[in-house]
């Protein structure tokens, strides 16, 4: 008897322990899928706002114009990366002056202007455009901290007059 509840105990051991591991794997697969789905997500909405951009680029428009309607005339840009490059390059000789940037890797970053990491006692500006549009919100709301002036998506600025 004393067997049949030592192989007993030894197989519910057996399953327990195969179970556990089996969780921490399929959870670890599970979080890689997650990233991965998330990363596709980002990169689908900057194709799509690149698209959008590049149209609105062939039928003669400018951005320059959303921000002379709203008499933004000093601006600065979060998210030095894809969007904030070119976007920098097309406010450039314009009547929009782009006086910092902010990027997470801050002074990593060479530009023709200064970029910053977020902190305190950044020069005053009449918006910020945020390039990272997938984590607007989240940007937007560490921002607020900080700034009191409009923090605009830059899909925002794109959609405008659609």
């Amino acid at each position: 008897m004393k067997k049949g509840i030592s192989i007993l105990l030894s197989t519910i051991a057996g399953a327990a322990i195969s179970g556990a591991a089996g969780y921490v794997f399929f959870d670890k697969k599970s979080k890689e899928v997650d990233r991965e789905f998330e990363r596709a997500n980002k990169n689908a909405a900057i194709i799509n706002v690149m698209g959008e951009w590049i149209e609105q680029i062939q039928a003669g428009k400018s951005i320059v114009s959303y921000f002379e309607k709203n008499n933004y005339h000093r601006i600065a840009i979060y998210g030095m990366h894809y969007i904030g490059q070119r976007m920098l390059k097309e406010l450039q000789d314009s009547s929009v002056e782009v006086v910092y940037a902010i990027d997470r890797r801050g002074a990593n970053i060479k530009e023709n202007i200064p970029v910053y990491s977020l902190q305190p006692g950044l020069e005053d500006v009449d918006a910020i455009i945020v390039t990272p549009i997938y984590y607007f919100n989240e940007i937007e709301d560490e921002l607020e901290e900080f700034f009191d002036c409009p923090i605009i998506s830059f899909e925002e600025i794109l959609y405008d007059e659609r």
